[in-house]
């Protein structure tokens, strides 16, 4: 069976790898095949979410204000790290 395609869970990687792929190497397909996704939908990643499965059921929800702050880029000046399970940090 095949595995289905999760875009916004991709889109999102793809966007993350995408600003450290200058100052990383990549050998990770995941993050390879993320990375490709983003660049092929980084100016349409609101219209990605929507084929999602969850971006289908936010918008059986009418939730469709939610994917499009999803979608926004640069929004946060800092990402957390996990530094053991469980545990974020700044």
């Amino acid at each position: 069976m095949a595995r289905q395609l999760r875009p916004r869970r991709y889109g999102l990687r793809g966007a993350i790898a995408q600003e450290l792929k200058s100052h990383c190497e990549w050998g990770n397909d995941e993050t390879v095949g993320a990375l490709a996704l983003y660049e092929q939908w980084q100016d349409h990643l609101e219209g990605l979410f929507c084929l999602s499965s969850h971006g289908q059921r936010l918008l059986r929800l009418n939730c469709r204000e939610d994917i499009a702050y999803c979608a926004r880029r640069s929004i946060v000046e800092a990402v957390p790290r996990q530094v053991s399970p469980g545990v974020l940090a700044l």
